[in-house]
């Protein structure tokens, strides 16, 4: 009984692989090439997230630094006021605080 409940969560699982890889094969296309688009442009990829999210784009940035060579600036070291600025300035102007600017309203 538990062994046939394992399979079928397996079966289950790459039912829904297979309904996602239909699906989302041409989105994450378009993605990965306006990602390539924009680097090989000399542009700058920005990747930022809340929480978990946060930690998924600091890993993202990171890897990618690391395949390129490349420094990455990691404005998280600075975590415990940007809250705390985004409270003061109404989420306007978090950017430019975190760059050291001061924004005048």
């Amino acid at each position: 009984m538990l062994e046939q409940r394992i399979q079928q969560q397996f079966f289950d699982s790459a039912d829904l692989h297979y309904a996602a890889a239909e699906v989302l094969a041409k989105p994450v296309n378009d993605a990965v090439s306006a990602l390539i688009g924009c680097i090989t442009a000399g542009g700058k990829v920005l990747a930022c997230g809340n929480g978990g999210s946060a930690a998924d784009a600091q890993h993202f940035a990171a890897a990618r630094a690391r395949a390129a060579r490349d420094p990455i600036i990691a404005p998280h070291q600075h975590q415990p006021g940007r809250l705390e600025m985004g409270e003061r300035a109404r989420f306007g102007g978090v950017a430019e605080r975190l760059r050291g600017r001061r924004v005048r309203r």
